[in-house]
This record gives C-alpha cells, structure tokens and sequence, in this order.
C-alpha cells in the first residue's frame, strides 16, 4: 500500500489524474489518466538500494480464480505477469522514496528479476 501511494501521489503532483481499480486480480495498481491517454501502472517496493524486484510465478490459489470451475488439476506455476498485462512497472526506492518508471517494452517477462542498472536509473525517473 505504501508503494501505490507513494506513486500515486507522485502522479497526483505532476497533474495527472489517478484511479486506483478494485479488482482483486488486476494485474496493475493503478491507472493514470496522463493527458487523456490511460497508462496502467504496477507498482512494486525496493527495500534495498538494487532497485530489483520480483515479477516472477505465482502458486497461490486465488490467483486461479476462476480457472477451476470444471475441478481441473490446478497448475503448479502460472507466470504472474506477462506482456500487456501493464503499461510500466513503477519501482519505488523505500529508503530515498523515489519512483522510476520502466515501460513495459524494457521488462523481459520471461526472467521473475527485474532490478535497474545504476548507469540506468536516471532515464526511468521521467514519467
């Protein structure tokens, strides 16, 4: 929660209009309404000064939500996210409290670790 809030103030500040969905299966914390273009947004929290997150599988059931309706084996991993699922990935550095935003075209889905290379950082700060 700290993190999507963080961002959306963030957003807020910049003039952008922010919705946050109510859907417990979204694949993104929030929708920015960014001069009538609608940008989803996931938000993830870097406790350490890496800048690296997860993006990786999920096991949990309710994530299947849904999906066992005909009592099918449930699969033992699914991809927690995949290409188009959001827009950019928003990184928040708890410590410093700053956002850098990554469009998804960067992110290669097919590794669960994502971390921002120092002699990156300073491009994904403009949103």
């Amino acid at each position: 929660m700290f993190g999507e809030m963080l961002v959306g103030a963030d957003c807020a500040d910049k003039g952008y209009i922010v919705l946050f969905p109510h859907h417990p299966t979204s694949k993104y914390d929030m929708v920015v309404d960014r001069d009538g273009v609608l940008i989803r947004i996931q938000v993830k929290v870097s406790a350490k000064s890496k800048l690296s997150v997860n993006l990786g599988v999920t096991k949990k059931d309710s994530d299947y939500s849904g999906w066992n309706s005909f009592k099918a084996p449930l699969p033992k991993k699914i991809p927690k996210y995949k290409s188009g699922d959001f827009d950019y990935l928003a990184i928040v550095d708890r410590t410093a409290r700053v956002v850098y935003y990554v469009p998804a075209e960067d992110i290669d889905f097919e590794n669960p670790n994502f971390f921002i290379k120092s002699a990156e950082a300073e491009r994904y700060l403009s949103f």
